[in-house]
């Protein structure tokens, strides 16, 4: 039986936590919200398991890396065909440079 998505208050709690600082501890979180850092270990393992802690990742100073400057930028297709957008995905996904295409 597949285990159930069911997210409480210090479920929640612990989420938010670590949005902001993924590096946080146990101990430090546990703290903050009144468990033990035995306990936020284990609903950190739980929320990962079941995907809800879909990825960790870093956030990279662009300054630090060369790349002083980030753009948003809205690009209008001249023709919505299937081959085109999938050209155009193709692209996106190859060029380091592009984080985020929605």
């Amino acid at each position: 039986m597949a285990e159930e998505l069911l997210l409480d208050d210090f479920d929640r709690m612990i989420l938010r936590r670590v949005q902001v600082d993924v590096r946080a501890t146990g101990e430090d979180i546990g703290a903050a919200i009144g468990l033990s850092a035995a306990a936020v270990q284990r609903r950190l393992k739980r929320l990962r398991r079941l995907g809800v802690i879909a990825a960790e990742v870093a956030v990279v100073d662009p300054a630090t890396v060369g790349q002083a400057m980030g753009f948003i930028v809205g690009v209008e297709m001249e023709r919505e065909r299937a081959d085109v957008l999938d050209a155009f995905r193709r692209q996106a996904r190859a060029d380091p440079n592009v984080q985020q295409c929605y």
